[in-house]
């Protein structure tokens, strides 16, 4: 399983026999000392499907490096980052044919409607919190927003405006998730007019207020 950032899971039950190891990592701690670009790996973008499945050998080759990533985790040494960093990254290029062969079509951002969508979507993941509007992404783009809003959904099968709102919205329920931050806090950190502008778009979204939604999780 391969969660992007922009995914928020929960497990609520989990069998007698489940085992699993956990590694979460920053895009800087990975991104060190390499030019790795995260954003290269399509099981990151926003909308990725998270589960894929491995051959008897896949599991094999996996479950090894999971073995010696989390023994040197465990294990003191000078280079210990360094040694965790690379280990990490090896295991994201083991992963991606895998993932690829089987979430992504070989016709995949080919057409030019296509390339236009992906670009669309990773601005979108770099300016959610302080630009929605569409001609901000079209200008981006070099194209109108008629036929940026035209082309997303003719891509996506979901509007341009849709992408925008889930992306804020998510941001949104992970902060909500802070005590530390106030409503009114989260709010400006997300560049709303004000509370109510705030309160407005998640109740429309979510169909709760933010409070309603902070005191599920108190």
């Amino acid at each position: 399983m391969i969660l992007s950032p922009y995914a928020i899971k929960q497990w609520p039950f989990m069998s007698a026999d489940f085992d699993a190891l956990s590694i979460f990592f920053t895009r800087e701690f990975i991104s060190a000392n390499s030019n790795l670009n995260p954003d290269a790996f399509s099981f990151f973008e926003r909308d990725a499907r998270h589960v894929f499945q491995l051959t008897a050998l896949q599991v094999d080759n996996i479950a090894a490096l999971l073995h010696s990533i989390g023994q040197k985790y465990n294990a003191p040494h000078t280079y210990r980052e360094e040694i965790l960093c690379s280990l990490i990254q090896i295991l994201l290029h083991e992963i991606a044919p895998i993932y690829n062969l089987q979430h992504v079509s070989a016709n995949a951002i080919q057409t030019r409607s296509q390339l236009i969508a992906a670009e669309f979507k990773k601005q979108v993941n770099t300016h959610y919190t302080t630009e929605r509007s569409l001609a901000f992404y079209a200008d981006k783009l070099c194209i109108s927003p008629k036929h940026l809003a035209e082309t997303v959904k003719e891509a996506t099968g979901k509007r341009a405006v849709e992408w925008l709102a889930e992306a804020v919205l998510l941001e949104a329920t992970v902060l909500l998730q802070n005590p530390a931050l106030s409503i009114a806090q989260i709010a400006d950190t997300l560049h709303f007019a004000d509370q109510s502008a705030f309160g407005r778009f998640f109740r429309k979204s979510i169909g709760v207020s933010p409070a309603a939604y902070r005191q599920r999780w108190a």
